[in-house]
């Protein structure tokens, strides 16, 4: 079953956006392409659209699907490399300022790996040591997954679901 996958009608195509790799850019793109008409464009570049209305408004993802029912539709995926794709998550949820992550993410991370602190409330400070254990553990105990870093073939399935393009992500 193809959990992520979403649809862009428009242009018959799927999605399999995998975070940290360019899918907030994607789905700026894809709201864009759906507010556009052939005669009119409301944007001219997917920068233009506000992340909030796009993830919003985006199309639901295709949870019951199944990779028969898409056969005719141009499917993709980008990938990254997964060790600059788990540092990334650590900068942009946990080192730079993000109350949710924090509180989500590091109290986790900081009680399993640091100890329970009853007294702290706030858990801006876990260490990329403590937050790799965390990850390490989600995966093998399979709780506490967070799709930032989720390895990118359980979410997309590419030995399942025959994609027309797999993108990779590069910062040069």
């Amino acid at each position: 079953m193809i959990k992520y996958m979403i649809p862009v009608p428009q242009v018959r195509s799927l999605y399999c956006p995998v975070e940290k790799v360019g899918s907030t850019f994607w789905q700026r793109f894809i709201y864009m392409i759906q507010k556009s008409s052939p005669r009119k464009r409301k944007y001219s570049h997917p920068f233009e659209v506000d992340i909030n209305l796009a993830l919003v408004h985006r199309p639901k993802p295709l949870y019951r699907a199944k990779p028969r029912d898409f056969k005719n539709d141009f499917k993709l995926m980008f990938v990254r490399d997964p060790y600059k794709r788990i540092a990334s998550a650590f900068v942009d949820k946990l080192l730079a300022p993000n109350p949710l992550f924090w509180k989500l993410i590091g109290r986790s991370a900081i009680e399993k790996f640091r100890g329970v602190d009853k007294n702290r409330k706030c858990f801006h400070d876990v260490t990329f040591s403590e937050f790799l254990q965390f990850v390490v553990w989600a995966e093998k105990s399979r709780r506490e997954l967070d799709a930032h870093f989720q390895v990118a073939t359980e979410v997309c399935v590419p030995c399942t679901m025959k994609y027309d393009y797999i993108g990779k992500y590069k910062i040069v």
